[in-house]
This record gives structure tokens, sequence and C-alpha cells, in this order.
């Protein structure tokens, strides 16, 4: 299976994310796919305020994301 870098990125992601939060990311990932036109923006713009708000990349351990340290 060849998948593209960004798409293999996101998967590993997923894969290393536990039972209840993989739930919670299909629910957000389902409630994304309704959201037609200007919803979108409303969507990214509030997953991109969770992400600011959380630490994000590598400190004293790999990301558990990409697995950089």
């Amino acid at each position: 299976m060849d998948i593209e870098k960004k798409i293999a990125h996101v998967l590993n992601g997923y894969l290393k994310l536990a039972p209840a939060e993989r739930a919670a990311f299909m629910r957000a990932l389902e409630d994304l796919q309704g959201t037609p036109g200007t919803g979108i923006e409303h969507f990214r713009e509030s997953v991109s305020a969770s992400v600011t708000k959380m630490h994000t990349g590598p400190y004293r351990e790999a990301c558990t994301c990409c697995g950089r340290s």
C-alpha cells in the first residue's frame, strides 16, 4: 500500500491513539465531513485554537504523533 507522506503521518498518529481517543477522533472527523461550506473554516479555526492551547512538539520525550525527539 503506497500512501502519501501527509496521510501516512496522520494515520501514524491515529494508530497511536487509545481506543477512546480514536472514537473521539472519528466523531470529530464525522462532524467535519458533515459541515458544509463556510462551516469548514469555523471547524478549522476551532481546531487551530485547540492546538494552540496544548503543548505541541517534543519536550523531554518523543512526540506521540511523529516520533521525533
